[in-house]
């Protein structure tokens, strides 16, 4: 099925059951875990209590250790008692790098830039 009629049914709710994907942009778990948020889900359910949860997350920036106990909770509510989203896999790359190579800059999903890049040569 072409993405933009997945789309159009996962937005209609015309779905059984419905794959899609969300590779993260930057490196925090709330990246993730805002998905269960119904004002950005794709997957047409409301639940209160996982809005209430993802908006106290985005509360607690200055509180690290309470934030990521609302993070653990968001998940667990999100995955065990609503199993909203069920993860199937999480792509990764592997990568060598030699340590004289520094400033390499490896930004979320996008292409690995070496303009900045050095090669300590002592």
């Amino acid at each position: 099925m072409p993405s933009s009629a997945r789309f159009a049914a996962l937005s209609k709710g015309e779905y059984d059951l419905g794959v899609t994907f969300w590779q993260a942009d930057f490196g925090d778990p709330i990246n993730y875990l805002e998905r269960f948020d119904s004002s950005i889900t794709r997957g047409n359910y409301h639940y209160d209590d996982l809005d209430a949860l993802v908006n106290q997350s985005r509360t607690q920036a200055l509180e690290p250790e309470n934030r990521w106990q609302t993070l653990i909770q968001l998940e667990q509510v999100g995955l065990d008692e609503y199993a909203v989203q069920i993860p199937v896999y999480q792509s990764y790359q592997a990568i060598l790098q030699n340590p004289k190579v520094t400033d390499i800059n490896r930004p979320g999903q996008s292409y690995i830039n070496f303009r900045w890049a050095d090669i300590q040569t002592q």
